[in-house]
């Protein structure tokens, strides 16, 4: 895990710090580019200016003297270079002792004097096809030309400069990179941390502490899959939470009739209770809870596993309703109950249903409310249409159910109040929204307007084909 930190922490620190090298080599170099270009043009124009002021100059001159070379004397673009080439060669390095002696101002090129047919009147350079012409004009004729060489600077000069101007580029570009480093160490410093605490986070998952949280600061992407991994903790957390009520549920409800099993047996076995028809009868009683039970956990895992198979076939929603409330009314007349059955035109047409399980539904919703609804209030059951979806409603009188605890009436083994369980086992609700959610459907439970509870079932109604 350590390496896995270093690695993505090393690959943020290279990835920022070579995208920054690359911005600043690049904006170096297109600065350098343009800085020599700028600067070969600047020093044309001061030499083409330099030129023209000494064509002027000559031209003055040469109304005076009539002589083009003796109006060109003294010129200080025409003066050759002082000493040779290898005595400038030699003394390179004391160049500034040079710079001392030359006089003020700007250094004008090495410059030819031509007439005006064109022809050298001094010795010519080394290459005359490199010359750039300025003419000399007096009274409105030309008379010469000022040659100098197309090159910008000299190159000593040329040298010095670009030099110069690297050095200060490496510079300025180490402290740039530096600084890039700098902050890319920051920076990925940063990035990495709330990564280090999700991992921190997800390993304390793994080892089953579903308290783990991360803490959410920023709106960012990071951000996001925080809160995201606080939600999966929290349901995770919940998840297991219930999971450990639901064994305990379990391991009660299989008890008591285990319990009562095992007294009976051993009443038996030790001879205080005789095998007869009543002691047989109570056995088998408490052995068809345990197959009810087992049965209903089963299908409930069925359904939460994906596993429901629904065996569709073309059914009225009436039949199956006034099916399942006929067999149920003989049971409601005798606990004092009246059991209403209320029926919409559309529900006599034909759709495709499981029947068998939508009869399952409604008979846990009338066993339901047969447990725990107070006689004589009117049970009633209705059938119909609405929004396009089949509704089945089954409403008591009451007692009612605190509104906190409506959502989780659907909830396996839960109960409204432990202390009137009926008998039930506290599946049949779970059962009721396994089977309707499968058909695509959904269940809510409400206060009904007679006080009691109102369970409503909605599911969409494929017609029949």
């Amino acid at each position: 895990m350590l390496l896995m930190r270093i690695t993505l922490f090393l690959k943020l620190f290279v990835m920022q710090l070579v995208a920054a090298a690359t911005l600043v080599g690049g904006t170096i170099a297109v600065l350098g580019l343009f800085t020599g270009q700028n600067f070969a043009g600047y020093l044309h124009s001061r030499n083409a200016e330099l030129a023209e002021e000494a064509a002027e100059e000559i031209g003055a001159r040469y109304l005076q003297t009539g002589d083009l070379v003796a109006a060109a004397a003294g010129i200080r673009a025409l003066r050759p270079p002082q000493g040779s080439h290898e005595n400038r060669r030699d003394h390179r390095d004391g160049r500034m002792g040079q710079e001392r002696r030359r006089p003020r101002g700007p250094l004008p090129p090495r410059a030819f004097l031509l007439d005006a047919e064109g022809r050298f009147l001094s010795a010519p350079p080394r290459d005359p096809g490199r010359l750039e012409r300025t003419p000399i004009v007096a009274s409105g004729q030309v008379v010469g030309y000022l040659a100098w060489p197309r090159r910008m600077a000299p190159q000593e000069l040329d040298s010095l400069f670009t030099s110069r101007q690297g050095r200060a580029y490496l510079l300025i570009g180490a402290a740039a990179i530096l600084l890039a480093a700098l902050l890319a160490l920051i920076l990925a410093r940063r990035t990495a941390q709330p990564v280090r605490a999700l991992s921190a986070a997800s390993a304390a998952l793994a080892r089953r502490d579903f308290s783990a949280r991360v803490r959410v600061s920023g709106s960012d992407e990071l951000a996001r899959l925080a809160a995201d991994f606080n939600r999966l903790a929290a349901a995770l957390e919940g998840y297991d939470r219930r999971q450990r009520q639901w064994l305990a549920d379990i391991a009660h409800e299989l008890r008591n009739p285990l319990a009562i099993l095992r007294a009976q047996l051993d009443a038996i076995l030790d001879g205080v209770r005789a095998a007869d028809a009543r002691a047989l009868d109570t056995l088998a009683s408490e052995v068809a809870r345990l197959e009810a039970l087992v049965g209903q956990l089963h299908l409930l895992s069925l359904a939460e596993a994906g596993g429901l198979q629904l065996q569709l076939s073309t059914c009225a929603p009436a039949e199956f309703v006034t099916a399942t409330v006929k067999r149920y009314r003989p049971r409601f007349a005798a606990a004092g109950f009246e059991l209403r059955c209320e029926q919409a035109a559309s529900s006599a047409t034909p759709v495709r249903i499981d029947r068998q399980r939508m009869e399952a539904v409604l008979a846990n919703l009338l066993e339901n409310a047969l447990r725990y609804a107070d006689p004589p209030g009117p049970v009633t059951v209705s059938i119909g249409d609405e929004d396009g979806q089949l509704l089945l409603v089954v409403s008591d009188a009451g007692p009612g159910v605190p509104a906190d605890m409506l959502p989780r009436l659907f909830d396996r083994l839960f109960r409204a109040d432990p202390a009137r369980s009926g008998g039930g086992t506290g599946l049949g609700l779970a059962i009721v929204r396994s089977i309707v959610e499968a058909h695509g459907g959904s269940v809510t439970a409400h206060a009904s307007t007679a006080g009691g509870l109102e369970i409503r079932c909605r599911w969409p109604a494929e017609p029949a084909a």
